[in-house]
């Protein structure tokens, strides 16, 4: 099972202490980004290419514990705009995830945690459970910190934002009737960048590392491997629901 916080623990935070996790949260999301450009490829859906590692060749010691593959996609966007990722995907990013993501049944916000010297306008971070439809197994739920960051802006002026979330432990939310509890870590990280053919254009790069545990009888291998295939679907949903709803 994918190592988690505990709840308790994130509450018991004082602002420094918030402050100084998530900052390691969205270093660590970083560095994986930066790494997985060269993870093997999986397969190529589309835009969208799909690269996976075994945990125990990424230098994470949470991540290697479980001993899930980790899984990235990345694609490149020029129909959409940085605007469009953020108003969606950073501001209000987990009200707005079940707008797109069809299995997402039910998002509920559990703690709001507190905002920080350092926050900029659609940065947030709080504690939520999630329920999913069933797929290959039962119903699945996961309680999740959701952090949203906009980052630095880059020497060329070019912006970029992170989506960090991690698996929360809970001594008073047990899993609900009907669900199986699985975890996951995830990192969300959309930029812009110059176009290779023009470049005084911008295109949008949108990377997302993810490690997950179905949870219940599902066998990791099984996960691991249902994961990955459907892992481009999300960025097909993203897009079309951005586009309808401009």
């Amino acid at each position: 099972m994918i190592e988690g916080i505990a709840e308790e623990k994130l509450l018991g935070m004082d602002s420094d202490a918030l402050q100084a996790y998530l900052d390691d949260l969205f270093l660590t999301g970083q560095r994986l980004v930066n790494a997985s450009k060269e993870w093997p490829l999986k397969k190529t859906s589309g835009q969208v290419t799909i690269r996976v590692q075994g945990s125990s060749l990424v230098d994470n010691a949470a991540l290697a514990k479980s001993g899930h593959k980790i899984i990235q996609r990345s694609s490149e966007h020029s129909d959409v705009t940085y605007d469009d990722f953020r108003a969606v995907l950073l501001v209000d990013h987990t009200k707005n995830e079940p707008k797109y993501i069809a299995m997402l049944e039910e998002a509920q916000l559990r703690h709001v945690l507190p905002t920080l010297a350092s926050t900029n306008p659609g940065d947030s971070q709080g504690i939520y459970w999630l329920g999913y439809k069933a797929s290959v197994a039962s119903p699945r739920e996961f309680v999740e910190l959701v952090a949203c960051r906009e980052l630095p802006a880059q020497e060329n002026g070019l912006r970029a934002f992170m989506v960090a979330s991690q698996p929360v432990t809970t001594k008073d939310a047990p899993t609900r009737r009907g669900y199986e509890r699985g975890r996951y870590a995830s990192w969300e990280y959309v930029c812009e960048k110059r176009d290779a053919n023009d470049t005084s254009k911008t295109v949008i790069e949108w990377t997302c590392i993810q490690q997950s545990s179905a949870g219940g009888w599902v066998p990791g291998f099984l996960s691991d491997y249902v994961a990955a295939n459907d892992f481009a679907n999300d960025v097909v949903h993203f897009i079309d629901y951005i586009k309808n709803n401009a």
